[in-house]
């Protein structure tokens, strides 16, 4: 039976409504308002009521947040938080339910990765609120999709650890659940390598054009503290060593993984180089060690190799790539293929699995290889055609480094910028008609690229508040979304996100930098 015109327009009415009155970011994708609240002013318990030592974890970031908000936590308090972690798994992977009653409020999760995101709404939800008193509703919620990215360079310009916890601070506030860590490229060399020192003693450090000297790099123990960090946040790291163009500053370290004989410096400009690694028995083995000793600092799953902007001159014009190619009896544009080929090899023996950048298509990888679409959704619609796991990454809607306004003096730098509404605009199910090809769109990842960001104050203006909207374009169904509430909710939880004590203040509604 069709409902009446009228009952339509109610329900859309009230759910506009009951969006509006809930300050969560990203927005639950179902909410049901009830009457009463929750009074805590005086006083509160927290309760497991199953769960498991990953439970008592996330418990202890509950107590944190409520001693912060100097809520008084004693044991038989009639208002208690329950924190229920399902017996049987009715419930999604990362899927949560809050039920807040009178006296009572229960989180319920499959896994405790489901029960700390039920916990990042509940924390929202006492942060909108001065009087300590939240409205009584239940929340069933999931995330529209599996992946939700934030990406960093941090070889253009290095960022130390406290910096990158701060981040994944807000991304796990944000229910973000990969950092995609570009640890490698021609600028800079980010990571410590015990069995290839020259790598951070030459690679990590470059002279500017003023004289004055840039780099750093983190340390394997600092590695392993930031995973951690992450782990309790429900974040994985993607770390990304890039090749085999972008590998400048491996090349200035060890120039017999290049192909001509001579020493490069590490460069000190921007853009696409000609310096690449080039085939050979020693620098597969190099880096077949290298991802040996990456792998194993990274617990995660997944591994990127890059793959993009590869120019073949050096390959063709080489003795080192002539004779490789007579060797091999291949062509020097084959090598990009061989180059991938052989990580996926040397990856799939590690039990991981290989990301790369759109132009890895372009060499017919094996289909179990993702493929992270950044021009535009061309590449990610083409590869999920082809049955590949994709990543959406479109610079238009996803590239933080472009400016949120537009600046006449950086028109030649920028391509275009991008604004909030458009970043909100996100979705990276758009233009695939194919039901197919949809399932093969793992989610989408918002990107920072720092050839022109030198310092954290610009490097929060460029994040925020894009992040909080792509963290909505990930997490909330389409059909949820809407941009003039968006900015309604965002206001209510402007210092929420990004706290003076943190990080630089930044306007998150006006996007104006603070001196």
């Amino acid at each position: 039976m069709k409902k009446p015109f009228f009952v339509l327009i109610f329900l859309c009415a009230f759910c506009i409504i009951r969006a509006q009155q809930t300050p969560v970011l990203p927005l639950p994708n179902d909410i049901i308002r009830s009457t009463g609240v929750f009074d805590y002013s005086k006083e509160m318990e927290v309760k497991i009521m199953r769960g498991d030592e990953g439970t008592k974890q996330v418990s202890k970031q509950l107590l944190a947040f409520l001693s912060a908000k100097k809520v008084n936590v004693i044991s038989s308090s009639p208002n208690t938080v329950y924190l229920n972690l399902q017996k049987e798994k009715t419930l999604t992977t990362e899927a949560y339910e809050l039920n807040i009653t009178p006296h009572q409020i229960t989180i319920t999760g499959a896994t405790n990765a489901g029960l700390f995101y039920g916990m990042q709404t509940l924390f929202q939800l006492m942060n909108a609120d001065t009087s300590k008193q939240i409205a009584c509703m239940q929340i069933k919620d999931a995330p529209a999709f599996a992946y939700r990215g934030m990406h960093l360079d941090v070889s253009r310009h290095f960022f130390g650890p406290d910096v990158i916890k701060q981040y994944l601070d807000v991304m796990g506030k944000l229910k973000l659940n990969y950092f995609h860590w570009h640890l490698t490229d021609d600028q800079g060399w980010r990571i410590e390598s015990k069995k290839y020192p020259r790598l951070t003693e030459k690679g990590a450090w470059r002279t500017e054009k003023d004289g004055s000297r840039h780099g750093g790099y983190y340390t394997q123990e600092e590695i392993k503290e930031i995973v951690q960090y992450a782990k309790e946040r429900f974040i994985t790291i993607i770390p990304e060593i890039d090749i085999p163009g972008h590998s400048s500053a491996i090349i200035a370290a060890y120039p017999e993984f290049g192909c001509y004989p001579d020493s490069i410096q590490v460069p000190n400009t921007f853009g696409i180089k000609e310096n690449i690694l080039c085939p050979s028995d020693a620098t597969f083995r190099f880096l077949a060690d290298i991802l040996e000793e990456t792998t194993n600092l990274f617990p995660g799953r997944y591994f990127h190799i890059g793959g993009d902007e590869v120019p073949t001159k050096q390959w063709e014009q080489s003795e080192r790539g002539k004779t490789y190619a007579a060797a091999h009896n291949l062509k020097p544009d084959a090598f990009h293929a061989l180059f991938i080929e052989r990580m996926q090899e040397t990856l799939s023996s590690k039990n991981k699995d290989l990301i790369g950048w759109g132009e890895i298509l372009e060499t017919s990888p094996a289909k179990e290889i993702t493929i992270m679409s950044w021009r535009n959704t061309k590449a990610g619609t083409e590869a999920a055609e082809k049955g590949h796991r994709v990543i959406m990454t479109p610079r238009t809607f996803c590239y933080f480094d472009y400016p949120q306004d537009w600046d006449d003096e950086k028109k030649g730098i920028y391509m275009t910028y991008l604004p909030l509404d458009k970043a909100y605009s996100f979705n990276p199910l758009d233009k695939i008609k194919s039901k197919e090809a949809q399932k093969k769109i793992w989610g989408g990842q918002a990107c920072v690229w720092t050839e022109f960001i030198e310092d954290t104050e610009t490097l929060q203006y460029q994040i925020f508040p894009r992040l909080v909207a792509m963290s909505e374009s990930l997490w909330t169904n389409n059909s949820g979304k809407n941009y003039a509430d968006f900015e309604k909710r965002l206001k209510s939880q402007k210092n929420y996100f990004v706290k003076e004590k943190e990080l630089p203040p930044v306007d998150l509604i006006r996007f104006k930098p603070q001196k």
